[in-house]
């Protein structure tokens, strides 16, 4: 069974339904072309999405080693949240599966 292959663009048009999110413009992060803010209770949560050419290449580089958070691999896709405020709600199982609904 083939990977599924997700891309930025069509990741772009699925995550509004993650619900209330920031602009994500100015965020600086690992990978900005790829980042959203979560608010309400989830504030100073950030989705984080890299996309490799393959799974394989996806799976190689979380091997590597990752910094704090949650992280996962989806297909071709690196799916990262993580919390950017101290003190506040640390990213969930809940917030890592609302992030790989998103992907397309």
């Amino acid at each position: 069974m083939r990977s599924p292959h997700y891309t930025k663009a069509e990741t772009e048009k699925r995550l509004s339904k993650l619900g209330a999110l920031a602009d994500s413009a100015h965020y600086s992060g690992r990978f900005p072309q790829s980042a959203v803010f979560l608010q309400g209770r989830n504030v100073g949560k950030v989705i984080e999405i890299e996309y490799l050419p393959s799974a394989e290449a996806a799976k190689d580089r979380l091997a590597k080693g990752w910094p704090p958070g949650k992280v996962e691999t989806v297909g071709n896709a690196i799916v990262w949240v993580h919390q950017i405020y101290p003190g506040k709600l640390a990213p969930s199982d809940e917030d890592l599966q609302a992030a790989e609904q998103c992907l397309g």
